[in-house]
């Protein structure tokens, strides 16, 4: 394996999708992007409206970057996975749309204001008023107002358009629920005060509001353009061809948002009925009517789209690195083991976080034999597989939540592998006969697919408790929710350790699916609510300790991933965020970069 080079400690707290995945008994993909760092506070822009970020240089030059994805994506943030900020997807649609807030640098991860000027927490949290920048517009030109907000928001919300992760994000808002479940319209809790003004009130105090708006989930889109791409979308399944406009054979229109750049071209645009997979090129084009004056420094992006980029045992490092050589890519991504001297000369190697994503067991501690404390003890005390894996390091895992999202979770103490007191709390269960095991396999009646973690799991329960747990087959997706035992997958695309704890809860449904979530529910609902971020933290640290000292959950992972980049020497600034936000918005080359210029349609 490679030998990285130095790596700044943030590179590990990437935050990519919020995506429950259980392994064990379902699947469910949520974002329970909830409160994080921020105090009620007013965040204005300086007197420009312009924030220094960047800043003109007549040394900072324009240019084309050429780039290499997995697929161009669907450049709309309600109806593609938008929030799937993984590096190979290199989160184009995040250039091309903005909302009203963007994620800033670490240490903070603070709210920072994007097509919004700035924003005002009253009323204890319960009501924000966002001011937006002077004279915004779309790519086209045309005028973004306070309305285009509120009609995005309600879009997003709608069952048409992914209304599951959207009423995560904007489910706070007073209204949401009727607007999600269609019986309205219109967002109750919005009040337009004029075309630069909006007052959203909150069913619930929300002291990091504007951090929520930060997903691209809240995009700001134009009606006229998107309600095509509504139809377009509607149809497509049963007639590919109505995606295609019948003169060119390319898509009736284009996508328009308000991020630093533009969709302009498609070279293979008959795939967009299948998601744009295969062998396709998109071009991106400098946004000139971006609201920031000098970003983004770059004219344009052509992303070329391979099947075969990051796919295990395929030759793609090879063919980037030559592509990189003869000067028709701006960088590589080296595979995991590839060694860093076949970079060719000249380029700099560049550590680009991939992701940091936890993985755990939840047990229904309302159905049995998990409603009894010792059972769930047996089961994570007979594992001794809970590890931290890591591109570079391996160690133990600390918790569910990473120390640099919420600074406790260093101290948290697991309950430690011990076969002995595993067996010990199984005998004194009153589960340890032959006829107790069907209930445990009922539990877990799911195919393993092969997955070693989870097959680690499964054998220390077989060798240390006795379960038989080889006899194992597919549930059906009723038997599968009623199941008692789910494998959690949460990747962070927000800096809010509350969603992991409220993703653990809420993992049975409701928060009244047990007595004891329901209890925490109300804690983290408090935590949610308070302004100060030292008691808020300090909050959110117990809330996790709890769940494991009630053995509710069985760390398995807090895993962090990471790539190093080969990249051209003219290339500048070229810095991943963290999460969800522009990965390119402030490159640039300097002199010694190529001429190219961007194909249009």
């Amino acid at each position: 394996m490679m030998k990285p080079p130095n790596v700044p400690n943030a590179w590990a707290l990437t935050a990519l999708t919020v995506c429950a995945v259980s392994t064990l008994v379902s699947v469910a993909c949520s974002s329970d992007n909830s409160q994080s760092t921020l105090t009620d506070i007013v965040v204005d822009a300086n007197a420009d409206g312009v924030t220094q970020e960047g800043g003109s240089s007549p040394n900072r030059t324009g240019g084309v970057l050429i780039i290499d994805s997995n697929n161009c994506g669907i450049f709309e943030p309600a109806i593609d996975l938008a929030s799937d900020n993984l590096l190979p997807n290199l989160r184009l649609g995040s250039e091309t749309h903005a909302g009203l807030t963007r994620i800033g640098d670490a240490p903070e991860f603070a709210a920072e204001p994007e097509l919004a000027a700035g924003f005002e927490s009253r009323s204890g949290g319960t009501e924000w008023e966002f001011t937006l920048r002077p004279n915004l517009k779309f790519s086209d030109g045309s005028p973004l107002t306070s309305a285009d907000v509120k009609w995005s928001w309600e879009r997003a919300l709608r069952k048409s358009t992914s209304p599951s992760r959207a009423h995560i994000i904007l489910g706070n808002i007073t209204g949401a629920s009727r607007v999600a479940d269609g019986t309205s319209n219109e967002l109750a809790g919005i009040r337009l005060i004029d075309d630069q003004r909006l007052v959203v009130e909150l069913t619930a105090p929300a002291a990091d509001f504007p951090t929520m708006l930060a997903d691209p989930i809240a995009s700001v889109l134009k009606r006229d353009n998107v309600r095509l791409w509504d139809d377009l979308w509607s149809n497509h399944e049963t007639d590919p061809s109505t995606m295609l406009a019948p003169s060119t054979g390319l898509p009736a229109a284009l996508p328009i948002g308000a991020g630093p750049f533009q969709l302009v071209a498609y070279e293979t645009p008959a795939r967009i009925s299948q998601g744009f997979s295969g062998d396709e090129t998109c071009a991106l084009q400098r946004n000139e009517h971006y609201w920031h004056p000098d970003l983004p420094y770059l004219d344009g992006i052509i992303a070329n789209a391979r099947p075969d980029f990051l796919a295990p045992g395929s030759d793609s490092t090879d063919r980037q690195l030559a592509a990189v050589a003869g000067g028709g890519l701006d960088f590589a991504v080296l595979d995991a083991n590839a060694d860093p001297s076949s970079a060719p000369e000249g380029t700099a190697l560049q550590v680009a976080p991939l992701s940091t994503w936890s993985r755990f067991l939840v047990f229904n501690p309302s159905v049995p034999p998990f409603d009894d404390p010792a059972v769930r003890r047996a089961l994570i005390q007979a594992v001794d597989t809970i590890r931290s894996a890591n591109r570079f390091e391996s160690e133990p895992t600390f918790g569910l939540i990473p120390p640099e999202l919420l600074p406790g979770s260093a101290q948290v103490k697991l309950l430690q592998h011990d076969p002995t007191a595993a067996t010990q709390s199984w005998q004194a269960s009153g589960f340890a006969s032959a006829n107790a095991h069907p209930a445990i396999e009922r539990q877990l009646d799911v195919p393993r697919f092969g997955d070693p973690t989870l097959e680690s799991v499964l054998d220390a329960w077989t060798d240390v408790l006795g379960i038989d747990v080889d006899d194992i087959a597919t549930q059906s997706d009723e038997e599968s929710q009623r199941a008692a035992i789910k494998d959690i997958r949460y990747t962070y695309a927000l800096p809010h350790p509350i969603g992991i704890l409220r993703e653990a809860i809420l993992t049975f449904g409701s928060d009244d699916a047990s007595h004891e979530f329901a209890q925490i529910r109300a804690m983290l609902d408090a935590a949610a609510a308070e302004p100060d971020v030292i008691k808020r933290t300090a909050s959110l640290e117990a809330i996790q300790q709890q769940l494991i000292d009630e053995a509710y959950v069985l760390p398995l992972l807090l895993l962090k991933t990471g790539r190093v980049l080969a990249v051209q020497p003219w290339v500048r600034d070229l810095q991943y965020p963290i999460f969800a936000g522009s990965a390119f918005r402030a490159v640039w080359f300097d002199e010694t970069a190529p001429t190219r210029t961007v194909p249009t349609r």
